[in-house]
């Protein structure tokens, strides 16, 4: 009887250690399957980041060249602002002009 004790004893050491390396071989392949999973997650965050980066690089380039056409646009209205008062002037001159000829003839008459 002792003797089939110790067989059964053994036989539940084994059954426990086959138990134990099946238990780690899932462990290990749920870990392998974590893993997997983190690294394609990983490398979705990273293309979005890239495209995002690759976006904002674009956007700036369309900034600066924004700020440069509205550098340019502002010198070309500054100049045509500075031409129409020229011209205000010389209208406003040549009426006042034309004002004191009327009144000098219309004296003279």
């Amino acid at each position: 009887m002792e003797t089939q004790i110790l067989e059964l004893e053994k036989k539940i050491v084994r059954e426990n250690e086959i138990a134990g390396k099946v238990k780690q071989a899932n462990s290990s392949k749920r870990l392998q399957k974590q893993i997997e999973t983190l690294e394609s997650r990983l490398n979705n965050v990273t293309v979005r980041f890239d495209t995002i980066l690759t976006r904002n690089n674009k956007l700036r380039e369309e900034i600066e060249t924004l700020r440069i056409c509205k550098a340019t646009l502002d010198n070309f209205y500054l100049k045509l602002h500075k031409k129409l008062d020229q011209q205000w002037r010389r209208m406003n001159t040549a009426v006042e002009q034309s004002t004191q000829a009327y009144e000098q003839r219309y004296v003279a008459l």
